[in-house]
């Protein structure tokens, strides 16, 4: 990660904190200075770096409607139990959706060709997931 890039990420980490009341991505980028993809550079990077904590994390949630979503610095995981309830059924979906595009691979290539070979590998894990969730949701 280059200087300037850490720079973003620690000044949009000090706005978050003085932002109790959250902040869209447009505030983030008049306050400081920047523009939408830099933010949300900011923000990719600074989600990956609360990866290893258990608690404090940036939330987003819409404020009603189709509204812009508001982002908010957390140190709770009952603070961002909307949020992780929302990216649970989204990484759900999207994994149906990797699900599919690996077997339409797997059906399209040869699986002695290193795109085939790594369809399977992707398609093996995915189903792996698939099986795992269903078992759960059985279990429940």
């Amino acid at each position: 990660m280059s200087n300037a890039r850490e720079r973003q990420m620690e000044n949009l980490y000090d706005y978050a904190v003085r932002a109790v009341d959250g902040f869209t991505i447009e505030d983030a980028a008049k306050a400081l200075d920047a523009d939408l993809d830099q933010v949300r550079v900011a923000i990719y990077d600074l989600r990956r770096l609360f990866l290893a904590d258990d608690e404090i994390n940036l939330i987003c949630r819409p404020e009603h409607g189709r509204a812009r979503w508001t982002y908010r610095l957390v140190g709770t995981r009952e603070a961002s139990e909307f949020w992780t309830t929302n990216r649970t059924k989204d990484a759900k979906t999207r994994l149906i959706t990797i699900g599919s595009v690996c077997r339409s691979i797997v059906n399209a290539t040869d699986g002695r060709t290193r795109q085939g070979r790594e369809a399977r590998i992707i398609l093996r894990h995915v189903e792996r997931a698939e099986e795992d969730l269903a078992d759960l949701q059985a279990s429940v």
